[in-house]
């Protein structure tokens, strides 16, 4: 944002718009955040992916089988077996990432980029 401020002069990416006279506010902030292919900023705020990737962390675990039966047990082939046990932490995802189905690959791929 800094970057943009300091090069245009002004904040496009703030939601309150860019003055006082501006007669809709978010205008501005909300076509810069279009997708380039729609002839805006192509501009994507890392806090909307955080919120996206947090979701299979939190959900597949309750799916997949753990050290009890999880709601979903034939998940254990795209997961991979107990790979939500407390000892695989370091590799839960391991499996997943391995099977190279679209979910993961966009999956691994945002995870890479908000890092």
């Amino acid at each position: 944002r800094a970057c943009y401020a300091l090069c245009h002069r002004a904040a496009p990416l703030d939601p309150n718009g860019l003055s006082e006279s501006q007669g809709e506010r978010a205008f501005v902030h909300d076509r810069f955040a279009l997708p380039a292919r729609l002839r805006g900023g192509g501009f994507r705020p890392t806090v909307e992916r955080a919120q996206f990737l947090n979701t299979p962390n939190k959900v597949a675990p309750q799916l997949a089988t753990k050290q009890t039966r999880g709601l979903w047990p034939s998940l254990d082939s795209v997961f991979g077996a107990g790979s939500f046990n407390a000892e695989n932490a370091a590799t839960r995802w391991a499996a997943f990432y391995a099977s190279e189905s679209r979910c993961a690959l966009v999956l691994q791929s945002e995870w890479s980029r908000l890092q």
